[in-house]
């Protein structure tokens, strides 16, 4: 025999020097069975022996499969002989130069990967050489490479057991042993191994077959492997199975096999038909075949969203860094379309270096890590424009390794140019705020000067001894300087509105008193007017709920205020719904309803809007800044609602809102469904003090210096009082003199208020920067008052100063319960 046939055609045909082929005649069956297992075992499509021609000093491959001889130092086999210990391995031949013209690489087969084991006696004798060899690159585990060496090794004492003619004996021992190492790698492959007969049935099959298919190796042995395959693949398998029949190798066919659970598995198949038996490696490739479909749905998906939402799409292979670029992405670069990118041109196109750095590093750590990344990039297109483009990126991987780098980039110039507009005008419209709010604020504190003293001054005169008509005149001043009071109030709350300044304070309160408070303020002009007033509560009715007390009675006072404006005869009802949801969670409804005027359609529609009523006949009879339902529907907005209307023109109007807020429900429900609301009790003076005390006034206006004095007269008729025109002089005055209360004006030349209290209070005297100082400021934003006890006030009193609060004052820090009017 002048040949030996290790493998088919694919596996080729070794021609060996011919002592050599005497050893290899007696039995070329085994020698197949481990090549065949070393190319099963690396998962490779090609697996040789190559024998070494001492005469010719080559390495010899036959020469209708591998037609080529080749000189031992330009061979593969060379370098597997070299490096007795280990596998010589090629991961990709192409990448290495002695070998990337080599025929085998650049003709048939067209080898890309290569591994070698050496066939070496013991004696040191080169026999040849355990090739396997692969179309695509490859890296060979731990395992394969010790399963190479050991197959390499069958074969040499293979050889050596032949050429030394042991006797039976031994060469019986040595194919058991080769056997049972055949089987152990038979069991501990990672492919789905079997035999099956030519009829189709399986003989043996691996452990893997139990595990992916979830039948008993009993259950599947002596079965016809039909039974298992998907009827839509029948057709394709029984193809697949004549060609093998044929003696042709089956490579990276698929079909689809049937768990015991009935679900079904996509499974990839590579075969060959050798004396009757049919010889396959499998892989469960479900996962990989899904992923697949679904990546082709999605780049057709997304092939036909770019091309609408003008969205471009582009490839990075990272092994030679060539590109792919959708049509959309060519336009965005303005090139042509056969134009083909390179990583190089794609970074040469941005504009300043710190891009390019970026997006080269986000692509590098894409490769190494996977890392997604999202970048905002400034480049230059070919034709020398200048665009913003948003760039997306990640990767796909395989086995570890980024086979691919993949995403989108979208022109996002006008997105850019339309942010730049917006922060320039978010700029401008947060400096016109804060000129506003200083502007405000300002005006606030110039306007309540001059009020303080109005206001103050009317109340003093009121309770003197005029005559009618100057009573009259002087009640008259005293409520237009209130009237403006509240007018100032209302747009400042609008202010602090609209800048998103205020903030809700959320306690719990007691609810029917809430209520009670509200229908109190608007009790005296009722009663002027003799309008019924009437609290209507719902029986169930809870004690206590969370709100923001402040708030809330501000937007009944205010529907309040304008149902008694404009009810001439009848009564206005507070109106209480209560709604209990999960937990102690409830709806509550306010309605307030009156039998006035009413309100048309067309007059509505004014309603809600800044400084305007329902109309200007309305204006003009009743008076008002117009503020009072705006602020009321903005405080109801904030609150999680919205006040609704519900009018009749001569019948009357109903407004009300809802809140959800947490409620406490009361041990003993009030049986109460519907009270008028008595009538309050008379005002009473406030009752003076008996003792003496020291009060220094730091106040540069001579006017309200006046207002507090006699204020303090009528409270304190035996209290000592100091004057001081400046923060300067209040901060020596108290050095000098023992004081029992400071009140401090905010505004005032040579040192303000602010800095004259921080001075006082760092004093190291107990008894000076103990005692209280309470500010007296036009500022009535919550911003001033926070700077005042931030500096160390205690306490804040707004002017313009009513004599009820001071009052207060006087009692919470010169020790006395303050006694109410």
């Amino acid at each position: 025999m002048d040949e030996l046939i290790l493998e088919d055609a694919v596996l080729g045909v070794l021609r060996v020097e011919e002592s050599h082929k005497k050893l290899l005649i007696k039995d070329e069956k085994e020698l197949k069975d481990l090549t065949r297992l070393a190319k099963v075992l690396c998962e490779t499509s090609i697996a040789v022996i190559s024998m070494y021609d001492e005469e010719t000093n080559s390495f010899v491959f036959n020469k209708t499969s591998l037609p080529h001889e080749n000189n031992i130092d330009d061979s593969f086999c060379e370098h597997a002989i070299n490096n007795p210990s280990s596998v010589f391995e090629i991961k990709d031949v192409r990448q290495v130069s002695r070998f990337s013209n080599h025929p085998m690489v650049t003709g048939h087969p067209r080898v890309v990967f290569y591994a070698g084991a050496p066939l070496i006696t013991e004696g040191g004798q080169i026999l040849g050489a355990l090739c396997v060899m692969d179309q695509m690159p490859k890296k060979l585990s731990s395992a394969q490479k010790d399963g190479m060496r050991t197959i390499a090794r069958q074969v040499v004492r293979m050889l050596e057991l032949r050429k030394k003619s042991e006797n039976l004996y031994w060469l019986n021992k040595k194919l058991r042993t080769k056997n049972n190492e055949l089987a152990y790698f038979f069991e501990v492959a990672q492919s789905l191994l079997c035999i099956a007969s030519a009829d189709g049935r399986f003989m043996k099959l691996n452990q893997n077959w139990s595990t992916v298919l979830g039948y008993s190796l009993e259950e599947m042995v002596d079965r016809e492997f039909m039974d298992f395959v998907h009827p839509s693949d029948f057709s394709v398998t029984e193809e697949a199975v004549t060609r093998l029949r044929e003696g042709k190798r089956l490579v990276s066919f698929s079909n689809r096999y049937r768990r015991k659970d009935g679900e079904f598995r996509h499974i990839e198949w590579n075969a060959c038909q050798k004396g009757g038996l049919i010889y396959a490696a499998a892989q469960d490739v479900t996962e990989t075949q899904l992923a697949k479909e679904e990546l082709l749905r999605t780049k057709e998906l997304l092939e036909q969203a770019g091309s609408l939402a003008k969205v471009g799409a582009w490839e990075l292979n990272p092994f030679d860094f060539t590109q792919v670029w959708s049509n959309v992405t060519k336009e965005i670069y303005e090139v042509e379309e056969d134009f083909t990118p390179t990583l190089d041109f794609t970074l040469n196109c941005l504009k300043l270096k710190k891009y390019r750095t970026k997006l080269k590093t986000s692509i590098e750590e894409a490769v190494t890590s996977g890392k997604e990344f999202d970048l905002e990039l400034l480049m230059k297109t070919s034709n020398l424009n200048e665009k913003w483009v948003r760039v997306k990126g990640k990767t796909e991987r395989k086995w570890g390794l980024c086979v691919r780098v993949f995403g989108t980039i979208q022109d996002i110039t006008q997105k850019r140019m339309a942010i730049q507009e917006l922060e320039k005008a978010k700029k401008k419209a947060e400096a016109a705020n804060k000129a506003k709010s200083q502007f405000l604020a300002n005006m606030s504190h110039e306007i309540r000067t001059p009020l303080n003293g109005v206001i103050g001054f009317t109340d003093l005169l009121i309770k003197t001894h005029l005559n009618p008509l100057q009573q009259k005149y002087v009640e008259n001043a005293n409520n237009a300087g209130k009237a403006l009071l509240e007018i100032i109030n209302d747009i400042l709350d609008l202010s602090k509105i609209e800048a998103g300044k205020l903030e809700l304070e959320v306690i719990e309160v007691e609810l029917k008193g809430l209520l009670k408070e509200a229908l109190e303020i608007v009790e005296f002009q009722a009663k002027e007017k003799g309008l019924e007033l009437v609290l209507n509560l719902p029986e169930d009715s809870p004690k206590l709920f969370r709100v923001d007390p402040v708030r809330l009675k501000q937007i009944l006072i205010n529907l309040l205020t304008n149902a008694v404006k404009f009810t001439d005869e009848g009564k206005v009802e507070l109106r209480l719904g209560f709604y209990p949801e999960k937990g102690n969670e409830a709806k509550f409804v306010f309605a307030v309803e009156d039998t006035g005027i009413g309100i048309s359609e067309e007059q509505r529609k004014n309603l809600f809007q800044a400084f305007s009523q329902a109309d200007g006949s309305t204006t003009r009879k009743f008076g008002g800044s117009g503020l009072g339902l705006v602020i009321s529907n903005l405080l109801a907005e904030k609150m999680g609602s919205h006040i609704h209307l519900e009018s009749r023109i001569g019948v009357g109007s109903t407004f009300s809102f809802a809140l959800h807020a947490p409620y406490t429900v009361s041990k003993a429900p009030s049986q109460l469904t519907q009270e008028k609301v008595p009538e309050g009790p008379t005002e009473q003076p406030n009752l003076p003090f008996s003792e003496s005390f020291t009060l220094l006034i730091a106040e540069d206006v001579p006017m309200n210096m006046m207002l507090v004095k006699t204020m303090i007269k009528q409270l304190i008729p035996q209290a000592t009082i100091l004057e001081a025109k400046t923060g300067l002089q209040a901060l020596e005055i108290i050095k000098q003199q023992k004081v029992d209360l400071v009140l401090m004006d905010i505004q005032m030349p040579e040192m303000d208020g602010l800095e004259a209290t921080r001075k006082i209070k760092s004093l190291d005297n107990p008894e000076i920067n103990g005692v209280p100082i309470v500010a007296l400021t036009a500022g009535a934003l919550k911003e001033e008052k926070e700077k005042c006890l931030k500096s160390g006030m205690s306490d804040f009193l707004v002017k313009p100063i009513q004599i009820n609060a001071l009052s207060e004052i006087f009692h919470l820090y010169l020790g006395r319960a303050p006694t109410k009017p």
